[in-house]
């Protein structure tokens, strides 16, 4: 599938004077800087507790984050909070694996112990072992702790005694160019590894794997070397296609190129797996020594398969595949896709005032607008056909006025004609009650993923 064209910088343009010449030790030859990157926005309530010197706890209402202040940590009853907050580390992540501790900038007498639970189906897998957390300081770095990993509960915890904000990250990851491939299109793959060092958080200003690998979001992962890992493998564990391993100039192979089966009938999930061997080990207080030792370490990656012109639909709680008349225009200002299923009698269609890659929220469309439309069409009981769509009314006095969806389009890529349209939709979509009065609507929950040839 065609690259997305995007860059990341840190502030400024970095020069890096190493030639990937396959030396041993050329970790040394990647310059690097203090990771620093902007607090992130609150995505949730604050909750908070007073707690004295005899010490207490505070956790978030869905358990993902809790403090435990010790006996003695303060001298007077003082007021402690936390908040979720957008995950500026890894922009992309799930916003619920960041949060802020109040009193922010505090520094306490005894360490606080932090507790984040996170949820392995939101991980890549196989980093559970390499998982470890980070603090921001006020100036915006990063910083590692020592990390607890506890696998059968799913919690990373540390001890700090400075108030600040936390999140977690995979020492290595797997990175691919594409969520996506149709017959016989290739995808790339990039092992990234996060360099970190006693006095903080070591990145390159400019991030060697391109943000086009980690959807366009950016990311701050060096290309592994020898300096991490000894040996790293390559294998299709499952949904067909071939994988070659790739040097990626640093003296290991680090890379590889997938190329998905000459043939897909429908839709279906490859797995690429990549094998690490000789890893570096993780500072890890509740083992013994100190450190965790990883040795090999294995981390898969899901792609999806699909058939030329798709459309993948979860609506009010079902699943659909789309793939009758699939349609995709782009011209006049405006960007058009469009799909259905006979067999269940439904079709899909979406347009957005604008004619390029980009975030658009909904509104009244039309040429140039930025402003996007989307719109299901289903058979309910008795054979009537309703659409539920991203526009609806509510009544104001005696009159109604026009309201839309919450919801985001994402247009990811954009080819020429006879290229493909891609992209996904998240929000509710809205639905005419039945013999309910004007303006009575019914919200229904709509994502969508959608791959489609651009016809015009």
């Amino acid at each position: 599938m065609r690259k997305m064209l995007s860059t990341l910088l840190f502030g400024a343009i970095l020069i890096v004077s190493c030639s990937k010449n396959n030396k041993a030790d050329d970790k040394d030859d990647i310059a690097t800087q203090p990771m620093i990157t902007p607090h992130g926005a609150a995505t949730g309530p604050l909750v908070s507790a007073s707690i004295g010197a005899q010490g207490g706890q505070l956790a978030t209402a869905d358990g993902r984050m809790k403090i435990i202040v010790p006996a003695g940590a303060v001298t007077t009853a003082q007021n402690f909070g936390i908040q979720p907050v957008e995950s500026t580390f890894r922009p992309g992540k799930p916003t619920n694996r960041s949060f802020r501790l109040y009193p922010e900038g505090t520094t306490l007498s005894k360490p606080v112990t932090v507790v984040i639970q996170y949820d392995p189906a939101e991980i890549t897998k196989g980093v559970e072992d390499i998982l470890q957390v980070a603090t921001q300081d006020a100036t915006g770095t990063w910083k590692p702790l020592p990390t607890a990993l506890d696998k059968a509960a799913h919690t990373l915890t540390v001890q700090t005694t400075h108030f600040s904000d936390f999140d977690f990250y995979d020492q290595f990851e797997l990175f691919s160019n594409e969520v996506a491939a149709l017959a016989g299109e290739k995808v790339m793959f990039k092992i990234g590894y996060q360099n970190a060092t006693d006095d903080g958080m070591l990145a390159p200003l400019v991030p060697y794997i391109d943000p086009e690998f980690d959807n366009g979001k950016g990311n701050a992962y060096l290309p592994i070397t020898r300096s991490q890992v000894t040996a790293v493998s390559w294998r299709v564990v499952d949904g067909g296609g071939t994988i070659v391993a790739k040097n990626n100039g640093y003296g290991i192979d680090g890379d590889a190129q997938y190329q998905a089966p000459a043939k897909i009938e429908s839709p279906k999930e490859v797995i690429i797996e990549a094998t690490l061997d000789g890893n570096v080990p993780i500072p890890d207080p509740s083992v013994p020594g100190g450190m965790r030792k990883l040795g090999r370490l294995i981390i898969q990656k899901t792609i999806t398969l699909v058939p030329e012109s798709s459309v993948f639909l979860t609506f009010d709680g079902k699943e659909y595949w789309l793939n009758d008349g699939a349609y995709g225009a782009a011209e006049n200002g405006q960007t058009s896709v469009g799909s259905s299923n006979g067999n269940v009698n439904m079709s899909f269609s979406l347009n957005v005032g604008a004619i390029s890659t980009g975030g658009y929220s909904c509104g009244k469309t039309g040429p140039g607008s930025g402003k996007a439309f989307i719109a299901v069409s289903y058979d309910v009981s008795g054979g009537n056909t309703v659409v539920a769509a991203t526009n609806y009314c509510v009544m104001e006095g005696s009159g109604s006025v026009p309201k839309y969806s919450g919801g985001t389009l994402n247009i990811t890529r954009l080819g020429p004609v006879g290229g493909m349209i891609e992209g996904t939709w998240s929000g509710p979509v809205y639905v005419q009650k039945p013999n309910a009065g004007e303006c009575q609507y019914e919200a229904k929950n709509l994502t969508a993923r959608f791959y489609v040839k651009r016809l015009q």
